[in-house]
């Protein structure tokens, strides 16, 4: 007895094809199904060990952040990789979560030697694969000057 284990982010390769292997060279399939707690903390995972291109994203993966939103999970990793020292090295502290069958909310704090970064993110999830992540965090100084609070003049 011999065990196969696949892993496919791509459309490349179906259930169909993967059962028609299996029948052709009589292997049996287990197929492990994460459900969105488990991406969102293979997410984390992956950050934290620098294993970026394995991400748990959709080929039209879409982040929304302060900075802007990217498209794609070529163009989002391709960031990554020009960015590098930006993006790694992270260790995350994980305040409060909410999971439902396709989204999640995470609070966490990221670190990186003294750099602190408050942060909520959603994560929305389609066909085992995170899908879209929205996150919501402050930089201090820049936030807009039109989109700054006020006193109302009495």
């Amino acid at each position: 007895m011999f065990g196969l284990h696949i892993l496919s982010n791509s459309k490349s390769i179906t259930l169909q094809t993967i059962i028609t292997l299996a029948t052709q060279y009589n292997v049996q399939i287990i197929i492990k199904v994460m459900n969105a707690k488990e991406l969102v903390k293979t997410w984390f995972k992956k950050w934290e060990e620098g294993d970026f291109l394995n991400l748990p994203i959709s080929e039209s993966f879409k982040h929304t952040s302060p900075y802007g939103s990217i498209t794609g999970k070529r163009a989002y990793i391709d960031l990554v990789k020009a960015h590098k020292p930006r993006f790694l090295g992270h260790r995350f502290k994980l305040h409060d979560e909410l999971y439902e069958n396709q989204k999640a909310c995470v609070r966490y704090t990221a670190i990186k030697e003294d750099f602190i970064l408050d942060v909520s993110e959603w994560y929305f999830i389609k066909n085992n694969q995170i899908e879209e992540i929205m996150a919501y965090y402050n930089i201090e100084g820049e936030i807009k000057e039109e989109l700054k609070l006020t006193m109302p003049n009495n």
